[in-house]
């Protein structure tokens, strides 16, 4: 059989190494928002009359807005259950009635009132008006938006991890006005509020080293509030991963996985390896002398050259495995080495 060229092994072995750079490849993530709806139904509401100032109407299967601004419906959400570590994007009141052609204000107001309580007297102020829609008034109960614009959405994330309360009033004083149902008619034709919301997100800042790289890469990412991030060093020949900083905090694990609950910085630390310790030179020394002396002693006594070559080609590679541990691409190179040096020896003998 014809033995196989040392130039071919060398090709193989040369196209072995680029594959393995190609694998190297860095790799950007991105962490995008989720966004999320929800609708809630008004958790308090009643209507208070100017005309019986003190009377409760909290019991009420219905509200009442209009006649002369005398009809005021108060309705109150409880936000907590959505936390406080969302952002608002858009959001929507609404209310399901009938009656005249009205323009309605919708205002911010005090959450300190009581639906079994509330009066004409006692009722809160107004705080401000989100915003002013016309009623186009209907026979039949239907659903109408009071409230959706971008006041509404900065009124709702102030009012995070709370309570929130509107002040539903007619704007100009007129006779007509409107009836709507409150949360005693059912859930189903309660007030509600909608509310369209992504997770706040914190930045997480991978910082660059000289001595390695990251997986992702070095760079910020924008990691929504409560979820993991993950990233792996490699060090560059020569080196080893020590630890990582995280805000100056020392972590061990490599890769490194983290709960991003605040702005992140994180660092990766490689230290240089020392190729040479005196337990390294101490089993290089009686391995190195037995096989040089070997391949000498062969290689006076006519032996072809291959033979002493493969006693130094089996120190190097010997080595090699020793600190593969540390350096697993020596151990891609001592089998190149052996495959090599078998050959060069079979080469040998057929001359």
């Amino acid at each position: 059989m014809k033995p196989i060229k040392a130039g071919w092994v060398f090709r193989v072995f040369l196209l072995g190494i680029i594959l393995i750079g190609m694998f190297q490849v860095n790799i950007k993530y991105v962490y995008g928002d989720d966004i999320e709806t929800v609708t809630l139904n008004a958790v308090e509401d009643s209507w208070v009359n100017c005309d019986y100032s003190n009377d409760n109407y909290g019991s009420k299967t219905y509200l009442r807005i209009g006649y002369y601004k005398k009809y005021i419906t108060y309705v109150k959400f409880d936000l907590s259950s959505l936390g406080t570590n969302i952002i608002v994007t858009s959001a929507e009141l609404k209310l399901y009635g009938y009656g005249d052609d009205i323009e309605i204000a919708t205002d911010k107001t005090s959450e300190n009132w009581d639906e079994d309580t509330i009066t004409w007297n006692n009722k809160p102020a107004s705080q401000g008006t989100l915003q002013t829609k016309s009623f186009g008034g209907s026979g039949s109960y239907h659903w109408f938006v009071f409230c959706d614009n971008d006041n509404l959405v900065d009124y709702l994330n102030e009012k995070l991890g709370g309570t929130v309360s509107f002040m539903l009033r007619q704007s100009v004083s007129e006779e007509d006005s409107t009836h709507w149902s409150s949360k005693e008619s059912g859930s189903d034709s309660a007030p509600k509020l909608t509310i369209t919301y992504v997770y706040s997100t914190k930045t997480v800042t991978v910082l660059p080293s000289d001595n390695g790289y990251t997986v992702p890469e070095a760079g910020e990412y924008n990691v929504t509030y409560g979820n993991d991030f993950t990233v792996t060093a490699y060090p560059n020949d020569g080196y080893k991963f020590d630890k990582w900083l995280v805000n100056g905090e020392e972590y061990y694990s490599n890769p490194l996985t983290i709960t991003v609950t605040e702005d992140l910085t994180i660092q990766p630390l490689f230290v240089m390896i020392c190729l040479f310790d005196i337990s390294d030179l101490i089993y290089l020394l009686i391995t190195i002398i037995p096989a040089v002396m070997m391949g000498f002693v062969r290689f006076k006594t006519g032996s072809n050259l291959g033979v002493l070559f493969y006693s130094i080609t089996l120190v190097v590679t010997t080595y090699c495995y020793v600190i593969s541990g540390i350096l697993p691409f020596y151990s891609i190179i001592m089998v190149g080495l052996y495959v090599f040096s078998i050959l060069m020896i079979r080469e040998g003998e057929s001359e």
